[in-house]
């Protein structure tokens, strides 16, 4: 069993967490601002952030926690990496400009009046590296909670590619692959 996360995932992991960062630190000088404002001279407060006064930048800490993550024997998650075949942006075009599934249709943002046919590139280059990294004499199960991928996954046609949502549809389908009772699986 490999259990492997796609690149564009931990790509887009790493970019919450730059996101969600900035933006919880900016929340927390803006209500520290908010307090000084209302007490005056009655409060003196007062944070500094750890990687400001070691002058790291947040991104060689994300890196770290990441090779961290990887390095942690516990983990044993292998990073696939994202198709870059030609023939692959090929049909990665073809599909985003005809909005085959898991393209879609998007309202515009920000007030654009836009409609965009393109949405899903990510979850395309997700599906790709999916469909790439699993060869006809092994078993690929796709574990989303993203229902977007189930008619593309039927779609391809093929027996031994699977997308499932919960736990225990995984572990429902690996005890049946591997022909292992329940049972079985309690020590005494």
């Amino acid at each position: 069993v490999r259990l492997c996360i796609p690149e564009v995932v931990w790509l887009e992991i790493a970019e919450h967490m730059r996101k969600d960062y900035m933006s919880s630190r900016q929340s927390l000088v803006n209500k520290i601002n908010d307090e000084k404002k209302m007490f005056g001279s009655l409060v003196d407060i007062s944070v500094t952030f750890c990687l400001d006064e070691l002058n790291e930048k947040y991104e060689d800490y994300l890196l770290q926690i990441q090779k961290e993550f990887l390095d942690d024997p516990k983990n044993i998650f292998e990073i696939i990496p994202y198709p870059s075949k030609q023939e692959v942006i090929g049909r990665l075009l073809d599909k985003a400009m005809r909005t085959v599934s898991p393209f879609a249709a998007a309202k515009g943002i920000y007030g654009s009046k836009k409609d965009y046919t393109d949405a899903g590139f990510k979850d395309a280059l997700i599906l790709e590296t999916f469909l790439t990294s699993v060869d006809e004499m092994t078993m690929g199960i796709l574990f989303t909670n993203d229902k977007d991928f189930d008619y593309t996954i039927e779609e391809n046609g093929k027996d031994n590619l699977f997308c499932v949502h919960e736990f225990n549809d995984v572990k429902e389908l690996l005890l049946k692959n591997f022909r292992i009772r329940n049972n079985d699986m309690i020590f005494s």
